[in-house]
């Protein structure tokens, strides 16, 4: 596997079958291009790969297997992960509607540093007076 998603689903569901996975650095894979072109293409990435395993494979790392320890960290982190993407999309639509129903109680939190997540910030809208027809 290649780059940034030699930690990714491919891998994961390739171990689960106890395949061997290796780490090939990108720069040596492209090293091993023999096109003039050096276009990439899926099919010939996965044939350079290939070769790079036929010819080289004492050249490159196998992969250590995961530990329970592993698995309990990335479940961890993605649900970590998660979490802050949903507090984003909370805080973002919560700052729609308080622009249309109370635009005071709004500017007075922007200021704040993730202002509609905050405590503080959810007593000064429930104290806001709800705006009337006509203000709103």
């Amino acid at each position: 596997m290649t780059g940034r998603g030699a930690r990714g689903l491919l891998v994961a569901v390739l171990r689960t079958g106890r395949r061997k996975v290796h780490a090939i650095n990108p720069m040596a894979a492209a090293r091993y291009r023999h096109s003039v072109t050096r276009k990439k293409s899926c099919a010939g990435d996965a044939l350079v790969l290939a070769n790079i395993l036929r010819t080289d494979m004492h050249a490159h790392r196998t992969l250590p297997d995961d530990t329970d320890l592993a698995h309990g960290i990335v479940v961890q982190a993605r649900a970590q992960q998660d979490a802050t993407w949903n507090r984003q999309t909370i805080a973002t639509s919560s700052a729609r509607c308080c622009a249309s129903t109370t635009p005071v109680a709004l500017a007075a939190v922007e200021p704040w540093k993730n202002a509609l997540c905050r405590l503080a910030a959810s007593a000064l809208l429930k104290a806001a007076s709800t705006p009337t027809p006509a203000a709103g």
